[in-house]
């Protein structure tokens, strides 16, 4: 996403602006490294996650598999074939491992904001 450090920087100075003027981020999707991939700012602070989602272009684009791979998310989000969700209740040994595989990866997105929150002690 970034080509250099710097520009890296001045992406994080412009979170920070945000941040002070209020609009901090209601949606984040996150990579496997805690590359940001998509983020949304503009939906007021009660709409649901799967609401802002919805309303998102990169839920088009993965419709149309313009990009490849899926997405994770919690219970709050309908299963898709590129959003994949917890098993509700889990009967078997296999779908209680992928429950922890997915929470274990989902997991990536809290410690991306884990590294904000240090970042940008506002969040806290």
């Amino acid at each position: 996403m970034f080509e250099d450090y710097e520009e890296y920087m001045d992406y994080l100075d412009y979170v920070e602006e945000q941040l002070q003027r209020e609009r901090i981020p209601k949606k984040v999707i996150s990579g496997p490294k805690r590359q940001i991939m998509d983020i949304v700012v503009r939906h007021p602070g009660s709409s649901h996650d799967s609401v802002i989602f919805d309303r998102n272009a990169l839920r088009v684009r993965m419709e149309r598999s313009d990009i490849p791979g899926v997405l994770l998310g919690d219970n709050g989000y309908a299963c898709r074939n590129y959003l994949l969700t917890p098993v509700l209740h889990p009967a078997t040994q296999e779908e209680v491992r992928y429950n922890t595989a997915q929470t274990r990866t989902r997991n990536i997105v809290e410690g991306l904001f884990g590294t904000w929150k240090k970042r940008f002690p506002c969040l806290q």
